[in-house]
C-alpha cells in the first residue's frame, strides 16, 4: 500500500459514523457469520435480485477470474470473482439449476 493510501485508511475513519464503522467491522470479522439483510445494509452498494427475476446466468471460467453474467427480466449484470471456479458453479447450479451455462476459456 502506498504512503498516501495509508494515509487515506487511517483518515478515513474520521469521516464515518459510529454506525458506518460498526457495519464496515462486521463485514471484515465475516461475511458468512452475517444474515442476508445485514449484508445488504452493509454497504450502499450491495443489492438483491429475486429467484425468481432470474432469466439466465452464464458463467465462464477464466485463468484469473471467474466472470458472471446474470440476466433478469429487467438488467443484465456482469461481476466476477477470483473463487474457484467449480465452487462457484456448485453454487449456482445448487440453487439455480437449468438457468445456469458453464463455458469454459
Amino acid at each position: 500500500m502506498s504512503l498516501l493510501g495509508k494515509w487515506g485508511a487511517a483518515l478515513e475513519g474520521l469521516f464515518k459514523s459510529p454506525g458506518e464503522i460498526r457495519k464496515q467491522r462486521r463485514v471484515k470479522q465475516g461475511i458468512n457469520e452475517m444474515t442476508p439483510d445485514e449484508i445488504l445494509k452493509a454497504d450502499k452498494d450491495n443489492f438483491d435480485i429475486a429467484h425468481g427475476d432470474v432469466v439466465r446466468v452464464e458463467l465462464e471460467d477464466d485463468p484469473h477470474l471467474v466472470g458472471l453474467m446474470i440476466l433478469t427480466k429487467d438488467d443484465k449484470f456482469e461481476l466476477f470473482t477470483s473463487q474457484d471456479f467449480a465452487t462457484v458453479s456448485k453454487l449456482l447450479r445448487d440453487t439455480l439449476a437449468d438457468k445456469v451455462e458453464t463455458r469454459r476459456g
